[in-house]
């Protein structure tokens, strides 16, 4: 053996020796070692062993979710080949293959129950979100043009015009716009959830003033009315306007919201109504008068604004008082599907099929509740139904009280 060969061969001893004195060894036991978004183990020199969840690993429960929805999907893929033998023209078959269809509905709501549960529990174990804040306050100034608005915080200021105002206001999560306030400085204003960040980059480098979106975004007219002396008597003259500059504000202000809605789209059907009330207003432009059409143009323009989320908006409505679908009221349920749907539950003691049939009626189209909401601009589709004897949803003993259900795809334009 040559000498070079004989001090490799120390050398090598000598670094398994040390090795083996190290103070941990790690098991890549897992079938791919080299993914480290895996959970692996750490062997201490004493003995104890710990595991490590790298970042981005799955939660220990996941794969049991996982397993319960893929044996779900199973029994309802076994429940409908049993539904169709329960067509069978041989009594005693049909009845046969009723039986295994509900045994299979049966163990699928199982383990859609049991999934959602451990779903749930993993929900509840994710570390709740870090709260944002904003570092910077907005100050109002109106004036007759309009209302300024300053913005200041972490020693410094943006000065916003009602134009840059408006840019403001009609962006959505996400988007960014750019403007130069009457200090000349250049600023970027993003919109992220329901606050937006302005940066001047060429200013303070790094340095963002946050605030809520609503108090920077474009001022709504203001339609307000403080009664004052004398309001209550009559005009001498029916088309005198008064000299007030607050009375004059109140009824630009009404006619500017009463021409956006008839501008917008969604408000075609109320479009002659506008026109009328705004008519009515040019003939009698008294303070209360004004007053009470900003109201009803208020209400309108509520009514008009599009929807984030329909089938929250819907589940809200729902559980307020006018309807106390609430686990207090008592007077039915409302669940949130993960798809987006909305279910709507109702009790029943006897006579399941005529109480599905009628709550199926009640949200079908020329339905109580489909024409109400409808009218309340709601596009409410059934996509599907349910029934069950023994009610879990409604919390009682077993054999007492039974529920149906309908599903609901909800939109709101």
């Amino acid at each position: 053996m040559t000498e070079l060969e004989k001090a490799m061969k120390e050398t090598a001893e000598a670094a398994i020796g040390m090795l083996k004195k190290s103070q941990m060894s790690l098991d890549f036991s897992a079938p791919n070692p080299h993914d480290h978004h895996k959970e692996y183990t750490r062997v201490n020199q004493s003995g104890t062993v710990s595991n490590i969840k790298a970042k981005g690993a799955p939660h220990p429960l996941q794969a049991e979710a996982d397993k319960h929805r893929a044996e779900a999907a199973r029994y309802d893929a076994e429940a409908k080949e049993h539904e169709k033998g329960t067509n069978h023209p041989n009594p005693t078959s049909a009845r046969y293959s009723l039986r295994l269809q509900h045994e299979k509905e049966g163990m699928a709501r199982h383990h859609k129950d049991k999934a959602e549960e451990i779903e749930n529990q993993i929900a509840a174990d994710k570390p709740a979100a870090k709260e944002v804040k904003p570092n910077a306050n907005a100050i109002h100034e109106h004036y007759p043009w309009g209302r300024l608005t300053k913005v200041e915080g972490k020693g410094i200021r943006a000065v916003l015009h009602p134009e840059h105002q408006e840019a403001i206001g009609k962006l959505q999560d996400g988007d960014s716009t750019r403007f130069k306030d009457e200090q000349g400085i250049d600023w970027t204003a993003k919109r992220n959830g329901e606050h937006v960040e302005l940066k001047a980059p060429s200013r303070v480098s790094g340095t963002a003033l946050r605030v809520k979106h609503s108090d920077v975004a474009a001022e709504e007219a203001d339609v307000s009315y403080d009664p004052q002396p004398g309001d209550d008597a009559p005009l001498k003259n029916p088309q005198e306007r008064y000299e007030s500059a607050k009375h004059q504000a109140l009824l630009d202000g009404v006619h500017k919201v009463g021409n956006d809605l008839l501008q917008n789209p969604l408000m075609a059907k109320h479009h002659e109504e506008i026109k009328t009330m705004l008519g009515q207003l040019k003939a009698n432009p008294h303070p209360k008068h004004a007053a009470a059409v900003a109201s009803q143009l208020k209400d309108m323009a509520a009514a008009s604004k599009p929807s984030k989320n329909a089938a929250k908006d819907l589940k809200a409505e729902l559980e307020s008082d006018d309807f106390g679908m609430t686990e207090k009221g008592g007077n039915g349920r409302v669940r949130m599907g993960k798809d987006g749907t909305v279910s709507v539950y109702d009790s029943y003691f006897t006579g399941g099929d005529a109480a599905l049939d009628k709550h199926i009626k009640n949200w079908s189209p020329g339905g109580t509740y489909h024409n109400y909401f409808k009218d309340k601009g709601y596009n409410i589709e059934v996509t599907g139904t349910d029934k069950e004897h023994d009610s879990k949803v409604f919390g009682v003993k077993q054999g007492r009280l039974g529920h149906v259900a309908v599903h609901l795809k909800v939109i709101k334009p």
